[in-house]
């Protein structure tokens, strides 16, 4: 899992000229809904910490900070959602990081994540599974 985003750092990191031509030579087919991207739950989320701390590395230059705090806050969101931790380990992982979650994480979620960071990971985590039960109830499953 990420082995494109590895190969683009990769490149990255090159004396890399880009040009644009104007038809298509790559189709990306996000179809297969059993696919590891598409189904990605519980079981892949150490992988994808892995590839966070593997990209940050590699990629060392500031130009990437923005991309790489975006896939910070994705990867927190992640775990918040899938339950990945317990409370004390949310805090753990993200204690420090809190006010950059703040400022990176989307809308919906900034007070979720940044509340979480300090410690009301459990209360806030039913809230999310109370609201994503309700959610289900209305979702067009056909």
């Amino acid at each position: 899992m990420g082995e494109d985003l590895i190969a683009l750092a990769q490149l990255l990191r090159t004396d890399l000229k880009v040009s644009y031509l104007p038809r298509a030579f790559y189709h990306y087919n996000r179809a297969n809904q059993d696919s590891i991207t598409t189904v990605a739950g519980l079981c892949y989320y150490p992988q994808q910490l892995s590839l966070l701390v593997y990209l940050k590395r590699f990629l060392k230059d500031p130009v990437y900070d923005a991309g790489h705090n975006y896939m910070f806050a994705y990867t927190a969101i992640k775990g918040f959602v899938y339950g990945y931790y317990s409370a004390d380990e949310f805090k753990k992982q993200y204690f420090d990081h809190r006010h950059l979650l703040f400022s990176v994480c989307p809308l919906k979620w900034k007070w979720f994540i940044y509340l979480s960071a300090v410690g009301c990971y459990r209360p806030l985590r039913k809230v999310y599974l109370c609201f994503a039960s309700i959610k289900s109830l209305f979702t067009d499953k056909c």
